[in-house]
């Protein structure tokens, strides 16, 4: 058999590097790296960097407001949020509310108040919370700074950071710039019902409340409730102004001495007012208003003697017909406010006129109670030229008031009698009158001297 010869083989040159073996590998890296070139970050690296080139002073503004406008949009999502704040992300985007753009001033705002519903992040913005300022030139910003102070009074622990670094003072003191009647406009609307929010959740709390004291805030927050020309420039901004500011008011009333500055300026006399709203949270807030300051003496007066031109007492008149409501908790508030105000004498004499003829109403606030008032109502015997042989013509009033005496009567019976009893004086005599056979419901009046008699019932 032949022998074949050893092949030949042709030698190759092998390099060691791989971009010689696989040569669709890209090239080196451009050792000339552009530090402002983050738009290619992704996964892992995506936050690290943006942080990184957020910290560089030399970042050309465009560029730090496209990164901000990024971490926005990515701010909704907690997992994201939570890899921020451990990127040291609020510090970093805290220094950027002095920037000189006011772009990325009103971003770098923006993205605070979105973290202020960690409490982590709350934590850390304590240190730089100052630099939220208020008075920044460019409106678009300070919304956007008056939004981060309402998401973080969102929590308590979050009301505390507002109070301690004293961005409280600085809350109330900007709003009373941009709300003085001589400078207040439309485009401000925004503004101002942010820093309300803010503060009707920090006045939730005593030491929320102490800061905006002797500051002139309730004086400022009355001047929106007069609704007087100057307020009209709101425009479409004005309605949920007045409301808040209601709602602030209230607040502040459940501070002694923020009940002294609404009693002072006589708020009652224009939140009454705004029970007429057809907007339930407006009518609330003014009850709010109402029930706080009634608990005050002087708000006690001021309820009961303001009148119409009749005469009527206007407040309390609205006050009984807003009982009709169907919602519990306003009706609870008004049914506080006139239990407040009926410590007074003379307020108690007016509801219980005002009550006479809504059986439910007086029954449902007074109880028994009323009977002392409504005996009180009808005239003494000797106003009577013939006790014995009234008219019903020009006493029609007083026949409601033995009518409504009557029924309470009915109803409970024995307690009824000690309350004729131990706190009227002449019950039966003040009655009698009314026992006339010609009169409707003279046998229901007989009955209740019959059990104003019963010495079962008397101390």
């Amino acid at each position: 058999m032949e022998k074949k010869g050893l092949m030949c083989y042709e030698p190759h040159v092998v390099s060691e590097h791989l971009k010689d073996r696989h040569p669709y590998l890209q090239k080196d890296f451009d050792p000339m790296i552009d530090p402002e070139q983050i738009t290619h970050a992704v996964h892992d690296r995506f936050l690290p960097k943006y942080a990184e080139a957020l910290s560089n002073r030399d970042l050309s503004a465009d560029r730090k407001k496209d990164a901000l406008i990024k971490l926005n949009q990515l701010s909704t999502q907690k997992d994201t949020v939570d890899e921020m704040i451990n990127h040291n992300m609020v510090v970093i985007v805290s220094t950027l509310l002095l920037d000189d753009d006011k772009d990325v001033r009103e971003q770098a705002a923006l993205l605070i108040g979105s973290f202020m519903s960690h409490q982590r992040a709350r934590e850390r913005i304590e240190e730089t919370c100052p630099l939220l300022k208020l008075e920044d030139d460019e409106l678009k910003v300070r919304e956007a700074t008056a939004w981060t102070f309402y998401q973080m009074s969102l929590s308590r622990h979050g009301c505390d950071i507002i109070v301690e670094t004293e961005s409280a003072i600085a809350i109330i003191s900007s709003f009373m710039n941009f709300a003085d009647p001589k400078k207040i406009r439309e485009e401000s609307g925004k503004y101002l019902i942010y820093l309300l929010e803010c503060m009707s959740n920090t006045t939730k709390y005593d030491n929320g409340i102490e800061p905006l004291l002797g500051k002139g805030a309730v004086s400022c927050l009355n001047t929106i409730l007069k609704d007087e020309e100057q307020i009209q420039k709101l425009g479409i901004y004005k309605e949920k102004i007045q409301q808040l500011s209601l709602k602030v008011v209230g607040n502040i009333c459940l501070h002694d001495k923020g009940k002294d500055e609404a009693i002072e300026e006589k708020v009652i006399l224009y939140a009454w007012k705004f029970l007429k709203s057809d907007e339930l949270k407006t009518c609330f807030n003014a009850s709010h208003v109402l029930m706080s300051c009634t608990l005050h003496l002087d708000g006690k007066k001021q309820a009961t003697f303001e009148v119409d031109e009749n005469d009527n007492p206007i407040i309390l008149q609205k006050i009984v017909d807003k009982l009709y409501s169907q919602d519990e908790w306003l009706r609870e508030n008004l049914k506080a406010c006139l239990i407040n105000i009926s410590e007074l004498p003379a307020g108690f004499l007016k509801i219980t006129h005002e009550l006479s003829d809504k059986f439910d109403l007086i029954d449902e606030v007074f109880g028994v109670k009323a009977i002392k008032t409504l005996v009180e109502l009808l005239p003494s015997l000797d106003s009577y030229p013939d006790p014995s042989d009234i008219e019903i013509k020009g006493n029609e009033k007083n026949f409601q008031y033995v009518h409504t005496i009557n029924k309470l009567f009915e109803k409970y019976q024995g307690e009824a009698a000690t309350v004729a009893i131990g706190e009227t004086i002449n019950f039966c005599d003040q009655l009698a009158p009314y026992t006339n056979p010609k009169f409707p419901g003279h046998k229901e009046t007989e009955k209740s001297i019959e059990l104003a008699s019963n010495d079962d019932y008397a101390f």
